[in-house]
């Protein structure tokens, strides 16, 4: 795709936003400078062509190959691709924690969702539950890992004897 097809949506949120989440939103690559991620999604119009969203790290620029950004309509894809790109952000940094320390970053994450939804803040609240969402994927997937390990290494020369 050129820089001639890039089509960039409006800023409008797009009613369909509600009916996605960031989720759907799957992140592929960065590009050789590392200043854009790039993210794919299936189209439903489209199915054997899968819909890209692109957002500018920096300034966060949201850009769109789908049909509704194309007639220069907006799209949910960009609604959503800076949450998505957050959470591939979040990820990385819970992937380089223990499992102890993701554990306590998790506790106080819960303390802190607590205290701004009590403090009527919804959009600070809505931050820190994705950051919270990612910590307890990354923790449920480790701990899965763990577990299926079929004995612990300490025990394998025990059970060679």
């Amino acid at each position: 795709m050129s820089a001639a097809t890039v089509a960039t949506a409006p800023p409008a949120t797009p009613k369909s936003a509600l009916l996605h989440t960031p989720a759907e939103l799957r992140f592929v690559t960065l590009d050789d400078a590392g200043e854009i991620a790039y993210f794919r999604s299936a189209s439903k119009s489209h199915p054997d062509r899968p819909n890209v969203t692109a957002i500018e790290i920096m300034t966060l620029d949201t850009f769109c190959f789908c049909k509704a950004a194309e007639t220069n309509r907006p799209c949910w894809h960009t609604a959503h691709v800076a949450a998505a790109w957050r959470a591939v952000a979040y990820r990385v940094r819970c992937e380089r924690m223990d499992l102890a320390d993701l554990e306590a970053h998790g506790h106080s994450l819960a303390k802190y969702v607590m205290q701004a939804e009590a403090a009527h803040q919804p959009y600070i609240a809505a931050q820190l539950r994705e950051g919270l969402d990612t910590t307890r994927r990354v923790w449920r997937e480790r701990v899965a890992r763990v577990t299926l390990l079929p004995f612990p290494c300490d025990a394998a020369p025990l059970l060679a004897a």
